[in-house]
């Protein structure tokens, strides 16, 4: 639930009724039922760890912001869904609700999927060209078999054998241990 300011004093209704435009007022114990601009704040901390990582409660003041900030955690005039007012309170705009919140633009992304890092990028690319590697090298091996006029059905077993023993299926696994390691040493240097 929400507590709007209106024509008709100060009401509570339910938080998917909000649209932009309206006036919210906050008070500590209260979740931040959309995206709002603050307009009057009076001691007002909010804890926005679920949104930033922060643990500790952010300082918030009706300020108006003189650059452009990118970061929600920098944006000391706003207040976004799902964060909880641990002190003070006071009021402002709604700007976005549901989907078009800084939590809803992280649950979109959570839900189409994050972009690859270039690590995997490439060791995906990695696993690529040696897996069609073994498997070149295993043909040539039951070509060479063939030409040899060894048994075709066990030279076929072991090529097949070969190809799937050489998918680099543990690759992840051995890159991961080598960079703990790295960062271990890096630890130790001091850089």
């Amino acid at each position: 639930h929400a507590l709007i300011h209106d024509e008709d004093g100060i009401r509570e209704i339910p938080a998917a009724d909000l649209i932009p435009g309206d006036i919210v007022c906050l008070e500590a114990g209260r979740q931040v039922p959309a995206d709002i601009r603050l307009t009057e704040t009076v001691n007002l901390r909010i804890e926005e760890a679920a949104l930033t990582g922060e643990s500790l409660p952010s300082e918030k003041n009706d300020t108006a912001l003189t650059e452009k900030v990118k970061n929600p955690g920098d944006r000391k005039n706003m207040a976004y869904m799902t964060t909880m007012v641990t002190c003070g309170r006071g009021r402002g705009v709604v700007t976005a609700t549901g989907m078009d919140t800084e939590i809803g633009r992280i649950a979109g992304l959570i839900e189409k999927g994050a972009e690859l890092t270039p690590l995997q990028k490439r060791l995906s690319d990695l696993g690529k060209i040696l897996s069609i590697g073994a498997v070149m090298l295993c043909l040539l091996l039951f070509l060479v078999a063939v030409v040899q006029k060894r048994n075709i059905g066990e030279m076929l077993l072991t090529a097949i054998s070969l190809a799937v023993a050489a998918v680099p299926e543990g690759l992840p696994a051995i890159v991961t241990i080598v960079m703990a390691l790295s960062v271990s040493r890096m630890v130790k240097a001091g850089t």
